[in-house]
């Protein structure tokens, strides 16, 4: 984890590494300590398990939650943007990746949030629009003041990318 130092460089300031392979995470300090949510690194699975880790302070010592992975479930368990406070609840923006890699944000409430509890539930999705250029997905739901900011997806068919594609196929016989 990074933090800027008195002259604006990054610095590292924790090590959270313990072996995983760590994507889309999010910070978020509630009820006196700091958590950190991600989609654990998984070839064989990818975008099905969140991990938390958590800390009294931001320079660590990090620690995993104890039912980690504390999420098995491709529909909801990467990360898509900053959890935030809607009142009492806590949201937490995932990305559906059911039918491939960001195809749409599902909000969830987070319920019970300790380092031995972890309970959240779906209370909407957000749908990439069925017109314009960025139909194929959405990857990201954050806000910026009154504004509030997705990350669309779209497909665009690249002749020199499938060439190159086909060529390393057909060098190491894979059809």
């Amino acid at each position: 984890m990074f933090g800027e130092d008195d002259h604006g460089r990054w610095q590292p300031i924790a090590d959270l590494d313990r072996g995983d392979t760590l994507s889309d995470a999010t910070l978020l300090r509630h009820a006196g300590r700091w958590w950190l949510f991600a989609a654990r690194g998984d070839p064989w699975a990818p975008n099905t398990q969140l991990v938390i880790r958590h800390a009294d302070r931001l320079e660590g010592p990090w620690l995993p939650h104890v039912l980690e992975p504390v999420l098995v479930d491709v529909r909801c368990a990467r990360p898509a943007g900053p959890i935030v406070r809607s009142g009492p609840d806590l949201l937490r923006p995932a990305q559906d990746c059911s039918s491939g890699y960001g195809s749409r944000v599902t909000v969830r409430r987070i319920l019970e949030l300790t380092p031995e509890r972890y309970h959240e539930e779906t209370i909407g999705s957000v749908e990439a629009p069925g017109t314009g250029p960025f139909r194929s997905g959405l990857h990201t739901l954050t806000g910026i003041g009154d504004v509030t900011l997705l990350d669309g997806k779209r497909r665009v068919w690249n002749l020199a990318a499938t060439r190159r594609v086909v060529r390393s196929r057909l060098r190491r016989g894979v059809g």
